[in-house]
């Protein structure tokens, strides 16, 4: 069975029952195993007991925290002891003047084509805001299934995951497109917004509606050159490109085209 996230918009409790993730909140308790869960996301209120933090810590099983407006809030993880030879030469890659301008020059590149197919449409940037959520903890999902450092990467923005971000903004803009043919499929109404800590937020049905398109289109079938895979993994197939440029000197072409493109979705 492959790993999936499990989104979790209520509130309740998260235990750990031999080895299956117990949730228990609103209605009949739901148990996961522990094989199947590729991280969580979580947008409502849930207690997490201290074996609970330490079963998914034990089976590298990130936890995301977003706000209930979409926002992307943070991630709880503690990845397996990282590859220091990877470690040190992304430092050193990365600190070469040289080396770093010519990888923002093709991410730059990247990002302005990825503008061309960007959907010139009005969309919610309520919606918005919630693909952008998804869309980062996807890239954070990729990163931490190689031995890269999201946050060992220049940047004068402030952010926690550098690397992270810099890919964010190449595939950013598709999101357009995301939310528009979202809201063509699935008609969120003004009675499904409510407002939370000055932001509007979408009840639990509609956010339920959300969440569910972009797991079918994270995890239908897109073709690699090494096969064909779930469609998240084209994310987690890009930071393996910059982790070979980065120890072998490969040079790296990011992936440029309508990600999200999916029949029946």
């Amino acid at each position: 069975m492959s790993a999936i996230p499990l989104y979790l918009i209520r509130k309740g409790e998260i235990r750990r029952q031999q080895n299956t993730i117990a949730i228990l909140g609103e209605g009949r308790p739901v148990f996961k195993p522990i094989s199947g869960i590729l991280s969580l996301y979580i947008y409502g209120r849930y207690k997490l007991n201290t074996s609970a933090v330490g079963f998914l810590d034990d089976n590298y099983v990130p936890v995301h925290i977003f706000h209930r407006s979409g926002m992307y809030r943070g991630t709880f993880y503690n990845p397996p002891i990282p590859s220091s030879e990877v470690f040190v030469k992304q430092i050193e890659y990365f600190q070469d003047r040289a080396k770093y301008k010519v990888f923002v020059s093709v991410l730059r590149d990247a990002y302005r084509e990825m503008l061309t197919l960007s959907c010139s449409y009005d969309v919610n940037d309520g919606i918005l805001r919630y693909f952008k959520g998804l869309l980062f903890a996807t890239l954070v999902d990729g990163i931490y299934m190689t031995h890269l450092d999201p946050t060992a990467f220049p940047s004068n923005k402030g952010v926690s995951m550098a690397l992270v971000y810099a890919l964010f903004g190449v595939y950013a803009p598709v999101l357009s497109c995301v939310a528009y043919e979202f809201s063509l499929k699935h008609k969120v109404l003004p009675s499904d917004w409510y407002e939370c800590g000055g932001y509007p937020c979408l009840r639990a049905d509609a956010l339920k509606s959300l969440l569910l398109y972009w797991e079918k289109i994270m995890s239908s079938s897109i073709v690699f050159r090494w096969g064909k895979g779930p469609r998240r993994m084209l994310f987690r197939n890009e930071f393996w490109k910059i982790e070979h440029m980065i120890m072998w000197g490969e040079p790296y072409t990011p992936f440029v085209g309508l990600w999200h493109i999916v029949g029946g979705v």
